[in-house]
């Protein structure tokens, strides 16, 4: 077995807790690999499993990286909220072992895939585990339409748009008001930004439906995935955003409570701050 080690390269504790892991895994004649999260991934074919070290950042990063594998992904929470981890650090020792034999089950999380195109090819193209933002690029408003599965859904003007999964509307989106979908449905979220228009107001979409952005004018729009990469969406080129084919699978060694879990981690950011 061969287990791919990913830790926060900004935070000591985590390099100290990958570095201990590592040695407690070679002792029991496993593999380990160690990477930073911000590094670009190099594929390996023989890694087995991922464990993360850090909070919900961190293991953005990693799917950003590793997202479209399907591999078991044991996150440890060495952050704030932790909505994305498997256990808390305090808990590594006991869940160790059940990781490297195989026992848990996999949760597989809705991913999304984001394409930017002009009229001809296919110019950028990422995966999404969370949401992600459309903004202008100034202190402009910004200007677009939205089409939904072919049927347009109007014009829109405001601070811009997130586009989010149910695992990422406990994030950006309930923020600005978006509202919390159970993790247990696959749907698309799409919560306007401070719009100008006020018949403009959260919708949540049917998973199998497409979303294109199309902008208004000659300005451009700054496009956020996951919090993790930035891209510039121009006039003339369109944002298109569908299901991926690929889940993420988050390593569960009991059966998560979504709504318990939510006020739990939801209050502990709170009380943090």
């Amino acid at each position: 077995m061969k287990v791919l080690l990913v830790y926060n390269e900004l935070a000591l504790d985590t390099i100290n807790m990958a570095n201990s892991v590592c040695d407690v895994l070679q002792a029991c004649q496993v593999d380990a690999v160690k990477e930073k999260a911000d590094s670009q991934a190099i594929w390996q074919n023989d890694i087995d499993g991922i464990i993360v070290f850090g909070g919900d950042g961190t293991i953005l990063r990693t799917a950003q990286h590793y997202g479209s594998f399907g591999l078991p992904v044991m996150g440890v929470n060495m952050g704030t909220v932790g909505f994305l981890s498997s256990v808390e650090v305090a808990e590594i020792e006991e869940y160790l072992t059940d990781f490297i034999n195989g026992s848990y089950q996999l949760e597989g999380k809705m991913m999304l895939d984001v394409e930017i195109r002009d009229e001809h090819q296919s110019l950028h193209a990422f995966s999404c585990l969370n949401d992600l933002s459309v903004k202008s690029n100034n202190s402009k408003m910004i200007y677009f339409d939205m089409i939904i599965c072919g049927q347009s859904s109007g014009s829109q003007r405001g601070d811009g748009l997130i586009i989010a999964t149910p695992t990422g509307s406990t994030a950006y989106n309930l923020s600005a008001g978006g509202p919390v979908v159970d993790n247990d449905l696959d749907a698309i979220i799409v919560t306007p930004l401070s719009s100008y228009f006020l018949n403009k107001r959260p919708v949540v979409v049917a998973p199998d439906k497409d979303i294109r952005i199309d902008l208004h004018g000659m300005e451009s729009a700054l496009i956020s995935i996951d919090g993790q990469v930035s891209v510039t969406l121009n006039p003339g080129q369109h944002l298109i955003i569908n299901r991926s084919a690929h889940r993420f699978n988050l390593v569960r060694f009991k059966k998560q409570r979504f709504f318990e879990t939510m006020e739990r981690r939801l209050r502990r950011c709170e009380v943090t701050l």
